[in-house]
């Protein structure tokens, strides 16, 4: 059996740092979202055209996940994220001066896309083979904290920023934070995980992994199930990406802000996401630490939300933001849900990765096919018109999670009724 980190200080540091790289990365990937009003007006592009950049890298993202995964079960993954960091960071630092060519701009942002893939599959294989099980399941979705952390200094710095010297002073700054979380990153992880083996996956075989039959079943069940739950977790992708892509947007043209102020009003969305995020243990041991019914439960609650933002999101900017707020929460603790806590149901297969960097990529190609299309919806038919589109997408999501669940509870009891 390989060794595991037991000393709870080495699983604070191993967990800290996760937070850290996860926050550096948010830092140099969700900056160009967060700036995409203020580089349309100053550099007077087309909006569909400066979204495109921006649905480019969610694309190779989304792709680079798969890429990603399949190496991380082959390879070193300490060694895979230092590499996927030091990308980005020169990706970032590139950007800047590309400015105002679409061309050249959408082939550096789609590389940084993909060397960000190279993050969270890895991370989830470190996770999976350093910690048991009980410290896997606590350690991993505090993650959340760095990418919500990661949201939240970005749209509450990046307005100060580009008031001081323009929306390219966003990028030195990400690259800074970017450097420093890569340095820091190959300083304390080869010594923390000295002994740690990584390498489940031998001549494409999977290593056996000690698991009980019921949860082999679940696997089973699961890889026929795939393509639903894949659905589920792009149609998360649409939601929460998407919407906040675009808040800031749709801040400005129903309340006439500056681009500055809608986006520092923007800010208390990574407040809400970081507050729902800490709750989701709490929330999951309300359903009996059933995955699939938590994910049900926060498909509802986003629902919900987007009902009250589609009939009182133009009441005024309060009303609007206490919504929003609900939605982006209700999101992103699915995607803690989806991403985090569902590869678990896999582990029977020995492929943590690949199965961490596969439900990742639905989240990713959704938000890629999200940041276009909601910007046509929003061109051509307006904003009301695109709040009554969301509130649809999420209740497709909710649907199809509803029939998944429904199919994983048939397929628990399947053995107990065999064998009676």
């Amino acid at each position: 059996m390989a060794n595991k980190l037991t000393a709870r200080g080495q699983i604070r540091l191993l967990t800290f740092m996760g937070v850290f790289i996860y926050f550096a990365s948010y830092l140099t990937r969700i900056n160009y979202t967060t700036i995409l009003q203020e580089f349309i007006d100053a550099e007077d592009v087309p909006r569909q055209s400066a979204s495109l950049i921006a649905t480019v890298a969610l694309v190779t993202y989304g792709v680079g996940q798969l890429l990603s995964g399949l190496l991380g079960d082959h390879i070193s993954p300490v060694r895979l994220i230092a590499v996927g960091m030091g990308v980005t960071v020169s990706m970032n630092l590139l950007l800047p001066f590309a400015a105002p060519h679409i061309g050249s701009m959408i082939v550096i942002w789609g590389v940084n896309g993909l060397a960000q893939a190279f993050l969270w599959p890895p991370l989830v294989k470190i996770f999976a083979c350093a910690l048991t099980h009980d410290a896997y399941d606590r350690a991993i979705t505090r993650i959340s904290i760095g990418s919500a952390g990661g949201t939240l200094a970005t749209y509450l710095f990046a307005p100060l920023l580009i008031r001081l010297s323009g929306w390219r002073l966003v990028f030195y700054t990400s690259v800074v934070i970017g450097l420093v979380g890569l340095i820091v990153w190959c300083a304390v992880l080869p010594r923390l995980l000295r002994g740690i083996s990584f390498h489940t996956v031998r001549r494409g075989r999977a290593a056996p992994v000690n698991e009980s039959p019921q949860e082999r079943r679940l696997s089973t069940c699961l890889m026929h199930l795939l393509p639903v739950m894949i659905a589920t977790i792009a149609v998360q992708g649409m939601l929460r990406d998407g919407i906040s892509t675009w808040t800031p947007t749709l801040l400005t043209d129903t309340f006439h802000m500056e681009n500055t102020v809608s986006i520092l009003v923007s800010v208390v969305l990574p407040i809400a996401h970081v507050g729902c995020n800490l709750i989701v243990p709490a929330v999951l041991r309300r359903v009996q630490n059933d995955a699939f019914r938590g994910v049900c439960v926060y498909y509802i609650g986003t629902v919900v939300s987007l009902l009250l933002l589609a009939l009182f999101g133009t009441s005024g900017v309060v009303v609007s933001l206490a919504c929003l707020m609900g939605v982006s929460g209700m999101a992103h603790s699915l995607n803690v849900v989806q991403t985090c806590i569902l590869p678990r149901c896999f582990h029977a297969t020995g492929r943590d990765s690949f199965f961490a960097g596969l439900l990742n990529a639905s989240t990713y190609i959704g938000s890629a096919l999200s940041t276009y299309l909601f910007a046509l919806i929003s061109d051509r038919f307006g904003w009301a018109v695109t709040r009554w589109s969301w509130v649809a997408v999420a209740a497709a999501g909710l649907a199809l999670s509803a029939f998944l669940l429904l199919r994983v509870n048939r397929a628990r009891r399947e053995p107990s009724t065999a064998e009676n």
